[in-house]
């Protein structure tokens, strides 16, 4: 985004927040072994590029790890309603019901088990919770009863522009982030005390211009230039599979 177009408090603020996540990135880097969470990933995966020609190597990672996550997560994840009074014994059988089968459609036991996994990799799981779009929810631009929106498709092609299945409009989502995806507070170690989490999201820049979630003011200046590596472009569903496809880095804070 062009800094030249935005005024002294919408620059200063900027500034604030970049310095920020600077100071977040330095942290996490301090005290983590992000560096290594790539390798151990490749461990998973049987990949020891590092190994001699005649070296025979035995893959323990991944039975490891792999046998560990069915005993930690729910193999049926469901919720329990029990009424405080005998007369709410129905509304609690009818939150169940309903509970249960948001569970069942959002897919959670799914993202439970990718969370897991990074959680064993890296040390650190992350579940994001969210409702209607993945990139953000206005309830200015609800349009129904159920609060849902057409944020997920662009304000002029009317192609889609958000790929995830498991988000619907009107509907609550819940989604494992990558850990190297997250930034957290410069000093802070407890979840409970963080003032502020922030997610890197990286999206085509053309999706982003026909969000009508973001302001147009801000839209307009916005120009692509970051560069993702061509072995992780299939984790941003690009459409086109066109390697001249030009990105944004997004933070949500």
């Amino acid at each position: 985004m062009g800094s030249e177009r935005l005024t002294p408090a919408e620059r200063e603020l900027v500034t604030y927040w970049m310095e920020q996540i600077e100071w977040g990135l330095k942290y996490r880097s301090k005290f983590t072994d992000v560096e290594d969470w790539p390798t151990y990933r490749a461990w998973y995966r049987g990949d020891y590029t590092e190994r001699q020609p005649c070296e025979v190597i035995v893959n323990r990672v991944f039975p490891y790890v792999r046998s560990m996550i069915p005993r930690v997560y729910f193999r049926t994840p469901s919720i329990s309603a029990t009424p405080r009074r005998a007369e709410y014994a129905m509304h609690a059988r009818v939150t169940e019901s309903v509970d249960n089968w948001l569970i069942y459609e959002t897919r959670v036991k799914k993202q439970l088990k990718k969370a897991i996994l990074d959680a064993a990799l890296c040390g650190v799981g992350v579940l994001k919770l969210g409702y209607d779009s993945e990139f953000g929810y206005d309830a200015m631009q609800a349009l129904d009863e159920n609060s849902s929106t057409v944020t997920q498709v662009g304000t002029k092609s009317g192609d889609a522009i958000e790929y995830n299945s498991c988000v619907a409009p009107g509907m609550p989502w819940a989604l494992r982030v990558k850990p190297e995806d997250i930034v957290t507070p410069y000093g802070y170690d407890d979840p409970d005390t963080f003032p502020w989490v922030c997610h890197m999201i990286v999206r085509p820049l053309d999706d982003v211009m026909e969000d009508q979630k973001y302001d147009a003011k801000y839209r307009k200046q916005l120009k692509g230039g970051f560069t993702v590596p061509f072995e992780q472009r299939s984790a941003l569903v690009d459409k086109r599979k066109d390697s001249s496809v030009t990105y944004v880095l997004l933070y949500e804070i």
